[in-house]
């Protein structure tokens, strides 16, 4: 079962990011092992890297979070300690495959090395990849509807 959201600008794009991070922190069991991927298919313009930005909010990260469009890959540790939102990670990383032409550039990312650890791993442009991501990787669909208007298709999942 999938479930639309109407996002009506980017700082509802950020909440959203950021309740969708705190939610799956919360959902994560504790035996579970290796990444959680969250895979952003949609066009540009249609909101995936605010979301990324909110989603690291939730994580509590404090630092500013920026595109890795040109970069392809950033990580950020998960703070950890008494106000950790999300113990059951410990880095989070926020990957661009856009500029990737073929699979074989994503073995110099290292991202088997990423999705086989403990991390929560967010993923814009993610279809070349799709081979190597774990079963249980969250899809969301991101669409452009107005000018400040954006529609997220996704699993049925609670927050």
């Amino acid at each position: 079962m999938k479930k639309v959201y109407e996002i009506n600008s980017a700082r509802e794009m950020k909440k959203f990011g950021e309740k969708f991070a705190m939610s799956v922190c919360r959902n994560r069991k504790k035996t579970s092992t290796g990444a959680l991927v969250v895979a952003l298919e949609g066009e540009l313009g249609a909101g995936k890297t605010q979301f990324a930005k909110g989603f690291a909010k939730g994580l509590g990260i404090k630092q500013r979070i920026n595109s890795p469009t040109f970069v392809i890959c950033r990580s950020y540790k998960i703070p950890c300690g008494k106000t950790n939102a999300c113990p059951n990670f410990t880095d989070f990383y926020h990957i661009d495959l856009y500029r990737l032409q073929k699979l074989v550039d994503l073995d110099s990312l290292g991202l088997k090395k990423v999705l086989s650890g403990n991390n929560l791993v967010v993923i814009e442009w993610p279809a070349l990849a799709k081979k190597i991501f774990p079963p249980a990787t969250l899809w969301l669909n991101f669409k452009t509807i107005a000018k400040n208007t954006r529609q997220i298709t996704m699993p049925a999942f609670d927050f």
